[in-house]
């Protein structure tokens, strides 16, 4: 076998095993694209991006304090004491003690 066809056969192979790695969607249900070392890249439709040690993951609602933005990725919540927000100043659900003012904000609820 000349070297031209084994160093062909081996790219192949290479290529091949590469390929399945890369490509192959073992990142979890909703990932559109995956890469081993960096998790899923892109999630499918009503899925949204969510780094958990820089490695993403694609989940239906992005959890207490975050919101999935209009491109899919998961952003926190501007206001810390905000439980749901639907837009990064657009709190809709304040933490416990604290109530909702103008729509927006979350501030410390005093007296009884």
């Amino acid at each position: 076998m000349s070297n031209t066809v084994l160093l062909a056969l081996t790219l192949c192979l290479v290529v091949s095993l590469t390929s399945g790695f890369l490509f192959n969607n073992n990142c979890g249900r909703g990932c559109r694209f995956c890469t081993g070392q960096l998790g899923c890249t892109s999630c499918e439709a009503q899925f949204c991006l969510k780094r958990v040690n820089r490695f993403g993951v694609c989940l239906r609602g992005c959890g207490v304090g975050a919101f999935c933005n209009p491109v899919g990725y998961c952003n926190d919540c501007t206001d810390s004491h905000c439980d749901v927000c639907t837009a990064r100043n657009q709190c809709t659900r304040c933490k416990s003690g604290y109530t909702l003012q103008n729509g927006r904000y979350c501030y410390r609820r005093f007296g009884g």
